[in-house]
């Protein structure tokens, strides 16, 4: 299949002008050849070494991740980024494409919170905010434990972080938030009425100061980590061959991190 066609049918499903202001999403990383014919993709959550030298091993010329590869405008801002300076040439070097779907995911309807919440059970998920970059639904007055293991369970995460004052607190209203959430929690403290009708935010960070906040305004915040967002390889990979394919018979290649060692 054509790169060309490929991009457009993501384009199509995930609006590039549906990303948040600050996000840099789309192409990232163009190979000479402008319209490959793709035969094999390779989805991640974020280009490092490890992915390129996957896509290399394999000849795979499109790598599909989440995050994106540079954060700006221009490739300039790699200029004091030698880790990412060395990525770009390798790339470059192997006519290897990256293109980015992030908050334009995110926010989508059929993107990573919904499709997270719907994992987790939830119920009457919406949006949450105006931006739509969290989503809220609905437990029957779960235990926050129990809450917990059957997140760690879903994610198969050995542990996660809980901050709050009370494991048994009953869970009823919860905010999903892919990535970074502090700004929710934040909001949350200011508005006792929003507040005191929300049980929990599911999220894969706050910052120490937002941690402190939620603790002092009795606020349930489950952290964990940015790499809840590996969900997306799995997600990207069934819309591709459910969508995008049709007919098509291309490989996929799902590339996993490591999970981080507790000590």
């Amino acid at each position: 299949m054509k790169l060309s066609i490929i991009i457009e049918k993501l384009e199509n499903a995930f609006p590039l002008e549906d990303a948040a202001d600050w996000d840099f999403v789309g192409w990232q990383v163009r190979s000479k050849k402008k319209d490959n014919e793709i035969s094999e993709i390779l989805i991640a959550l974020d280009v490092t070494e490890s992915v390129i030298e996957e896509a290399i091993k394999n000849k795979i010329k499109l790598i599909i991740v989440h995050h994106p590869f540079i954060f700006a405008k221009s490739i300039a801002t790699l200029a004091n980024n030698k880790w990412k300076k060395e990525l770009l040439r390798k790339l470059k070097a192997n006519n290897i494409n990256v293109y980015v779907l992030h908050t334009n995911f995110d926010k989508n309807r059929f993107g990573m919170n919904f499709l997270i919440a719907e994992q987790l059970k939830l119920a009457k998920i919406k949006y949450f905010d105006q931006e739509k970059l969290s989503v809220v639904g609905y437990y029957n007055n779960l235990s926050l434990a129990k809450v917990v293991a059957n997140t760690k369970t879903y994610f198969d995460f050995d542990q996660v972080k809980v901050i709050t004052k009370n494991l048994k607190a009953k869970i009823n209203k919860v905010i999903v938030a892919s990535g970074a959430a502090g700004d929710v929690v934040e909001l949350l403290s200011k508005s006792d009425s929003t507040k005191n009708d929300i049980s929990l935010v599911i999220t894969g960070e706050v910052k120490w100061h937002q941690e402190l906040e939620a603790l002092d305004k009795n606020i349930n915040v489950l952290v964990l980590g940015h790499n809840m967002e590996e969900k997306f390889v799995d997600f990207m990979s069934e819309f591709l061959v459910a969508k995008v394919f049709e007919q098509e018979k291309i490989k996929i290649q799902k590339y996993f991190f490591s999970k981080p060692i507790f000590c």
